[in-house]
């Protein structure tokens, strides 16, 4: 599926559903980061220890979601989102649900 399936106004609605998934991804993986920084407070973690997962967030989720929404086609990463849950069906417009709805409902597994 390439961007011409899809209007000009269809396009921006991914483009914010995109960014609204990644917002939600991000945050699922910032409140991992966040009890660490609860247990630095609560001194059972270093300072050290606390830059250390600080260091690894950087280099680790934040840069894997960043290449992974950076790199792919909206449309890509909004089916995505809705089949991890970090988007619902009833957040899509039903214009862009109906168009999107096999890439949605494509099981990887059944494939192989």
């Amino acid at each position: 599926m390439d961007k011409s399936n899809f209007t000009k106004a269809e396009r921006q609605q991914m483009r914010d559903l995109a960014g609204r998934a990644w917002d939600n991804e991000l945050s699922q993986e910032l409140s991992m980061l966040e009890a660490a920084f609860a247990e630095w407070r609560a001194g059972t973690c270093s300072a050290h220890d606390l830059n250390d997962r600080i260091h690894k967030f950087h280099n680790g989720p934040s840069r894997e979601l960043y290449n992974c929404y950076m790199g792919c086609c909206d449309w890509f990463m909004v089916a995505r989102a809705v089949r991890l849950g970090l988007l619902s069906k009833t957040d899509l417009p039903a214009n862009l649900l109906a168009k999107l709805l096999p890439s949605i409902e494509f099981d990887v597994d059944r494939t192989s």
